[in-house]
């Protein structure tokens, strides 16, 4: 007998209520349940609105410091008008989802913060750094005992820099900081030599759900805010128009259960994402880490879609598993077109914690694969990118399109990995088989793409070899790239 499965014992002579009875009831009670826990949406006038979740009140009218309102589930169920400015207190830490209000083009909605230079955290992660947030499971195995995980866990991460290695079942469990998540019961077991908080500053753990949901938000602005610990995306959703995303970090974020392949799971999580239609979005003076898919992305795949006019410039993206940049649309009838990514400083895709626990290698800066939509004028200009596995991952129709410009930009994969490649044009079969452009074959590359007029395949020569990565004297790619001397 399965150990889901609970016998029923009948008595004879007995009637019992029918199947349909118990499906209404169940229905009527999911209804009443659902309207209990339904929170009126509040509709406020423009305004100044501030944000402070130490000594905030929800219940306060938000309108200065000193009567702020305390967390992000206050912002789930308010709309702010056009012109608004919401204030997150600088240097604080607020946990959850954040969902945007729209503004209009004259009068976007502003997220930023008040009170000082630092940043504010927006994190959709729950704080898991006290001992009683753990029982023993089993020899070296641990239990978050009290926590009721509503969302998949996509990562774990210790102390701010040291993420927990996802496993799929509990006997998976081998090594230290290995997790599972059981996604039927919701309960998160980890394998630890004794009781987690005491050996970690903190731990959080990042569920998945996406830290800013954009979904169908028309011009807003965000600045000075710091998005991390997030199982899903940083900033995701579709439908979007007129963002201004600048002057931002975006870290530890991703790790999610997409979905299943082949018998394998497939996990995803992109710092940002524009899915299906966007337009007039604009990415810059952010930084990037840590991420387990790709920095920055404009993708679909759902119907057909129109993304046009997005802009990435400026922004230092470091660490992410996957890649640096990935565009692409399908269906066929879809369009991609005016997608700029301009002065960007890329260092090291495919390594940081995505790079370590995905089950492929591919650590490209800018990827395109499986693309079918029209293209109108895609260009990749001025940018260094560092290190990784290869420059380029382009399927076939992306490569021989005229639509796609590259030049000036500063190419040095650096030889150190099993592979290094200026660019990869797949075949949808293996690398094997597909054509490949290596370090030393930037000539052939120009002639056959005609892109890279201007380009270099040279070390950039940092001064340093960390953020904001500043050039020595001399360098070759001085005025490229982001926060470029």
């Amino acid at each position: 007998m399965s150990r889901y499965t609970k016998p029923v014992m009948c008595k004879k002579n007995k009637t019992r209520p029918s199947t349909h009875f118990f499906l209404v009831l169940l229905i009527l009670s999911a209804l009443l349940l659902a309207a209990a826990c339904t929170v009126p949406t509040v509709y406020l006038p423009e305004g100044v609105y501030y944000v402070d979740s130490e000594s905030g009140d929800d219940n306060a009218d938000g309108l200065s410091p000193d009567t702020a309102w305390r967390s992000l589930d206050k912002l789930s169920y308010t709309v702010t008008a056009p012109g608004s400015q919401i204030l997150f207190k600088s240097g604080l830490v607020f946990r959850g989802s954040l969902q945007p209000s729209s503004g209009t083009a004259l009068k976007p909605v502003v997220y930023s913060t008040y009170g000082g230079e630092q940043k504010a955290y927006i994190q959709n992660s729950i704080d898991l750094g006290a001992e009683d947030d753990w029982t023993q499971a089993g020899a070296g195995v641990w239990r978050a005992a009290g926590t009721v995980f509503g969302d998949d866990v996509g990562n774990i991460i210790f102390d701010g820099t040291i993420c927990a290695v996802r496993k799929w079942s509990v006997t998976g469990l081998t090594d230290q900081n290995d997790y599972y998540f059981d996604r039927f019961w919701k309960v998160l077991y980890l394998k630890s030599s004794t009781n987690p908080a005491a050996l970690h500053a903190s731990v959080e753990a990042a569920l998945t759900r996406h830290v800013v949901d954009h979904s169908n938000v028309s011009f807003a602005a965000f600045s000075n805010l710091h998005i991390r610990y997030g199982g899903a995306h940083g900033f995701g959703g579709g439908g979007t128009k007129g963002l201004y995303i600048h002057d931002c970090e975006f870290s530890y974020l991703g790790g999610g259960y997409l979905y299943t392949s082949d018998g394998e799971p497939v996990r995803y999580g992109n710092g940002i994402e524009f899915w299906g239609d966007a337009a007039d979005n604009t990415v810059e003076n952010c930084r990037f880490h840590d991420i387990y898919d790709t920095g920055v992305t404009n993708q679909n795949h759902s119907m057909a879609a129109v993304q046009d006019n997005i802009t990435y410039r400026n922004n230092v993206i470091e660490s992410c598993g996957l890649a640096s940049f990935e565009f692409w649309n399908r269906p066929s009838s879809s369009v991609m077109s005016n997608i700029s990514f301009e002065n960007n400083t890329s260092v090291n895709p495919g390594t940081g914690w995505g790079g370590e626990q995905r089950p492929d290698e591919q650590g490209s800066h800018v990827s395109v694969f499986g693309n079918e939509s029209q293209l109108e004028k895609i260009s990749i200009r001025n940018n260094i990118f560092y290190g990784g596995n290869l420059i380029y991952f382009f399927d076939q129709g992306t490569f021989d399109s005229p639509e796609v410009e590259a030049y000036e930009n500063c190419l040095y994969p650096v030889e150190d990995g099993s592979y290094d490649y200026l660019c990869v044009v797949w075949d949808d079969k293996s690398l094997e088989s597909s054509v490949k452009y290596d370090a030393s074959s930037l000539p052939l590359l120009q002639a056959d793409s005609g892109r890279e007029t201007g380009s270099v395949s040279a070390d950039p020569q940092f001064e340093m070899f960390e953020y904001p990565y500043t050039f020595l004297t001399g360098s070759p790619c001085t005025g490229w790239g982001a926060l470029a001397d």
